[in-house]
């Protein structure tokens, strides 16, 4: 069977898909290691067409966000907002990207959307999801337009679900622990989380449904 796998890289290299480590191919993948890339959480599109990550092509704490062929091949810029913005998630048409991006003047992290269906002269639109609150690691459902994401409040920092304007917005986690990295299931139906509630970070799942 054709099975395809990518991770996130932090030496230096030059591609998010295929790594060599002192000139030996590892799981018969290959790259460069004499470049100053520095790339991290690549995604697969819906459509399995497109890659997406972010990317310091300089090495000095810079990051946009890129996207690639599913073969590495044409590597795309998407942002070109300076600072570090991260963590690009796909929508379910694989025409857009949700991500988190660091903002030097507040000292904050918010979330924003890229639409790759709209650019002028190479330059992608990008918004912000004006939440009224930070936001992190942000992952599209996989069957609509809402969001999930982790925020802090009150001192702790919880799971939260919003629409792509940031008008409607429920938290999910109650107070009290830290919740962080959330994911969504396949159809869309639970989220799954990290939480130190009891004493230690282990994992939780979340249906939507029923909210238990």
């Amino acid at each position: 069977s054709d099975v395809r796998l990518f991770f996130e890289n932090q030496k230096r290299s030059g591609d998010p898909i295929d790594v060599q480590v002192n000139g030996q191919a590892t799981l018969g993948l290959t790259v460069a290691v004499d470049e100053i890339d520095i790339e991290g959480s690549p995604e697969w599109s819906p459509d399995g067409s497109k890659i997406a990550f972010h990317k310091d092509t300089q090495g000095n704490g810079v990051f946009e966000i890129y996207i690639a062929d599913a073969d590495g091949k044409n590597i795309k810029q998407i942002t070109n907002l300076g600072g570090i913005n991260w963590g690009p998630s796909w929508s379910p048409d694989s025409k857009k990207l949700v991500f988190y991006t660091f903002s030097p003047d507040s000292q904050k992290w918010f979330l924003k959307i890229a639409d790759l269906t709209d650019s002028v002269d190479g330059s992608f639109n990008t918004t912000q999801i004006e939440t009224g609150m930070e936001g992190t690691t942000p992952q599209w459902s996989p069957i609509n337009d809402q969001i999930v994401f982790a925020s802090r409040k009150n001192g702790f920092w919880g799971i939260f679900l919003t629409n792509l304007s940031g008008s409607e917005i429920t938290q999910l986690t109650p107070n009290g622990s830290n919740s962080l990295e959330p994911l969504w299931s396949p159809d869309g139906k639970q989220i799954a989380f990290s939480d130190d509630r009891m004493g230690l970070n282990q994992i939780f799942f979340l249906d939507l449904e029923t909210m238990k």
